[in-house]
């Protein structure tokens, strides 16, 4: 199997892609890229974390699905926004992104806060069963930036509404707290377990569709109280496939491409393994798996 050179995606357009519709096969598709293999780019994801002293989490995929063995905590994803904040300042119109156009599809940002809270800058959502519900959501007023990191909310209403009054309540407070994330030492009952979300967010009584977006057309909207509507138009950003160059993707290996039809190509979902004896197939044409 192969792919038609212009069925790939710059990797600017999967960015977007990931940080607005959290995509998991597009996620799959960079970390092998950039990797080499899935395995690979994690080991990368934990050097990195273990530089930035996140000793609290460890990856195992690229794209957050699943796993015992992956975890982090709120402590731990303070430290990688503010990380990403100092380090890397060109990339932060990533986080803000209010929707993409990609092809007849539009599609919103499954944060709600951004171009509707005030002040919103960012930054990511997140969601599998075991989760449950997540959230880090920034925001900037007046030269302060604040990060809100809500973990195993109930629902996608949930997460934004408790990160909203976590930000409004940061920016009512004056004065400069002598606690940093890299001074505050981890606390609380079982701090060292994982805790497993999928009882209450995934079962029977669970009161929201297990998804990460927003609630499904017919469905009743949830309240979410402090945060206002948006009474502007969107700012869309389109993606689309194509106009790929520089160097050869890792994850082709020492394999040639080779230029087929201009027909879909089917690729293998991200935590499943592909059969016995199949070539992986680069392309980012399927819809993001949770």
């Amino acid at each position: 199997m192969g792919y038609k050179p212009g069925s790939v995606l710059t990797l600017d357009n999967a960015l977007k892609i990931i940080m607005v519709k959290s995509a998991n096969d597009v996620a799959a598709a960079i970390g092998e890229n950039v990797g080499g293999t899935s395995e690979a780019f994690a080991a990368r994801m934990n050097a990195e974390a273990q530089r930035l002293g996140m000793s609290g989490s460890h990856w195992v995929n690229a794209n957050g699905l699943h796993d015992p063995e992956q975890y982090t905590t709120a402590r731990d994803l303070a430290i990688l926004v503010r990380a990403i904040r100092l380090e890397y300042p060109e990339y932060a119109a990533y986080f803000d992104i209010e929707g993409i156009i990609a092809g007849k599809a539009k599609l919103k940002n499954f944060n709600p806060l951004v171009g509707r809270f005030p002040g919103t800058d960012g930054m990511k959502t997140g969601f599998v069963c075991e989760s449950g519900f997540n959230l880090i959501a920034s925001a900037n007023r007046s030269g302060q930036t604040l990060a809100a990191i809500v973990l195993g909310a109930t629902s996608p209403g949930d997460r934004a509404e408790e990160a909203a009054k976590m930000l409004q309540g940061g920016f009512g407070r004056s004065g400069i707290s002598s606690v940093t994330v890299a001074t505050l030492a981890p606390y609380g009952d079982n701090r060292d377990l994982a805790t497993d979300m999928r009882e209450v967010v995934c079962s029977k009584k669970a009161k929201h569709v297990a998804s990460d977006g927003p609630t499904e057309t017919g469905a009743a909207p949830e309240k979410v109280s402090i945060i206002p509507e948006m009474t502007r138009p969107r700012n869309w950003v389109t993606v689309s496939l194509g106009g790929a160059t520089g160097p050869r993707p890792k994850a082709l290996g020492g394999r040639d491409i080779v230029e087929q039809a201009d027909v879909p190509l089917p690729t293998w979902r991200p935590d499943r393994p592909a059969p016995t004896g199949a070539v992986p197939v680069v392309s980012s044409n399927s819809q993001a798996r949770s």
